[in-house]
């Protein structure tokens, strides 16, 4: 985490593009550099799988749940509410890495009242995160931006639509390429040799 933060504050800091203020817009070289970079975002990965390693070896304890997810919760609440001050690029990268985390460890807790989530549209959604996460960038683009870079829709309703055409692709790529591309790639279950020896048995 720190190593990807530094990352991002070394770019603040050295202005490399020659921009004082970088945001959103901004898609030069060494912006692109440190929003998509694998190494840059290797740190992220690492902290989810050691989230994921901990959860799968340590004894599951719901009282811990509240606490993660409403650390979490205020951890974004006060990045948002002091995101003008923030770099965007510090924003942008491993920043917020360790709130969603706590998140999500506190949610595959289980607690009674997160049992919500566990309806089938948000299942569904949750399904087609892996698709949505492989496309957004290009559809928040071309959805935000004309052909000349102008910026457009740039409105909460506009968000609300970007957001609904990238949710209603993702599931449909999860529904008609994803799941049968791994149904297909699903090594098949051998056959049991008790039940091998009484089919050639039979024979």
């Amino acid at each position: 985490w720190l190593a990807s933060n530094l990352i991002s504050a070394s770019y603040t800091v050295l202005r490399p593009d020659g921009i004082v203020n970088p945001d959103s817009n901004v898609y030069t070289s060494w912006m692109n550099a440190v929003k998509f970079f694998p190494v840059a975002r290797l740190p992220e990965f690492l902290m989810g799988m050691a989230a994921g390693f901990v959860f799968l070896r340590t004894k599951r304890n719901e009282r811990i749940a509240l606490p993660l997810i409403a650390a979490g919760l205020i951890a974004v609440a006060l990045v948002a509410r002091f995101s003008n001050r923030i770099p965007y690029a510090i924003i942008h990268t491993a920043l917020l890495s360790p709130a969603f985390a706590a998140l999500i460890y506190g949610v595959a807790l289980r607690s009674r009242w997160t049992s919500i989530l566990e309806n089938r549209l948000l299942v569904l959604f949750g399904d087609a995160s892996y698709s949505m996460y492989l496309i957004h960038v290009t559809i928040l683009f071309s959805f935000f931006h004309t052909q000349k870079g102008e910026v457009r829709n740039a409105s909460f309703v506009g968000l609300a639509e970007c957001l609904a055409i990238a949710l209603a692709i993702s599931i449909l790529i999860y529904r008609f390429v994803e799941e049968p591309a791994r149904r297909r790639l699903r090594p098949k279950p051998k056959a049991q040799p008790a039940l091998a020896a009484a089919a050639a048995g039979g024979v």
